[in-house]
């Protein structure tokens, strides 16, 4: 199991510091070793076990085509036009990784403990500076990142978007005028606290992997807590 010393002392940190004045949080080398790597990369869209976005050099999504899998309701993503679109240097964002491997399970299990949260665990990447993000825009949940390999310049802004309208519509503006708060470089091992509905965009400057951890507030949601103990049925 991996070493979750510092992870819970920033949990902590984030008690403290933002129950009664929410705030973005920085904090350098809180893992030692990756929770997650490429390999898991490679696992999620050669099996399907996740759903991929593309986002293109403007910040756009592209499109990927899908088939309905005979033998259940699952929906397959291309894996060609995955990797290709990966190899054009485009970035990637892959959701519904909660059950990734046993690390990051361990890590959504804690934050669930310490917070009133529902978790998952998406995978942004790219191989090269040229695979940007997504434009400034707001996450409805709280965000926990987690740099994974690589260097990402992070921007989180003063602004924090209205609860009253959708995610959707908030993120269609693409002139806005904000205000930084915090201007971090996330390096391996380094994590990144993003208060919900807060404006953010993150700059990869090459070669990168990180691992966002949306967490919705139970008091949202009639969704019930994953299982995330592990069993064995040999025993």
């Amino acid at each position: 199991m991996i070493d979750a010393t510092s992870f819970r002392k920033f949990l902590e940190r984030i008690h403290n510091e933002c129950l009664f004045d929410e705030k973005p949080l920085y904090q350098k080398n809180v893992f030692d070793e990756p929770i997650a790597t490429w390999d898991d990369v490679n696992t999620v869209i050669n099996f399907n076990r996740g759903v991929v976005d593309i986002i293109d050099s403007n910040g756009d999504r592209v499109d990927i085509p899908a088939l309905k899998y005979f033998w259940s309701s699952r929906i397959l993503q291309s894996k060609l036009e995955i990797t290709n679109q990966i190899s054009k240097g485009n970035c990637f964002s892959i959701s519904q990784c909660f059950y990734l491997n046993e690390p990051v399970n361990y890590i959504l299990a804690l934050l669930e403990d310490r917070f009133d949260l529902i978790c998952d665990a998406h995978l942004y990447g790219g191989i090269s500076g040229e695979a940007n993000s997504f434009h400034p825009h707001v996450d409805i949940p709280s965000n926990f990142i987690i740099q994974l390999d690589g260097d990402t310049d992070w921007t989180i802004y003063k602004n924090t978007a209205s609860d009253m309208y959708p995610q959707e519509y908030i993120n269609s503006f693409r002139s806005l005028s904000l205000e930084p708060e915090i201007e971090v470089t996330l390096s391996p091992g380094d994590m990144l606290y993003i208060p919900p509905r807060r404006f953010h965009r993150a700059r990869p400057s090459g070669k990168r992997l990180s691992l966002s951890i949306p967490a919705a507030s139970k008091k949202y949601t009639n969704a019930t807590p994953i299982d995330r103990q592990m069993y064995d049925v040999t025993k």
